[in-house]
């Protein structure tokens, strides 16, 4: 369930991404945020005493955070193309 919840969220972050990258802008401010808020409330529930909370928060804060550090790496990459 944490996998597919953390392919949904990470999928949504990566349409922001592309259609940014499309229309040659950056990325909105709204998905990092999104992205960093979601995270970090996976994370809080990552530090659940409950072992299937636990990993429900490991699994999707994980995800959020990789996806969020391949758009930004992503968007950094493109800006060094442009002349």
């Amino acid at each position: 369930m944490g996998a597919f919840l953390g392919v949904c969220l990470t999928h949504n972050y990566s349409i922001f991404s592309a259609t940014s990258a499309y229309e040659q802008q950056s990325i909105p401010v709204s998905v990092r945020v999104s992205g960093l808020t979601t995270a970090a409330s996976f994370g809080v529930l990552a530090l659940s005493s409950i072992p299937v909370v636990r990993a429900l928060g490991i699994t999707v804060a994980s995800m959020v955070i990789f996806a969020l550090l391949v758009i930004e790496l992503e968007h950094l990459s493109g800006l060094r193309k442009s002349p």
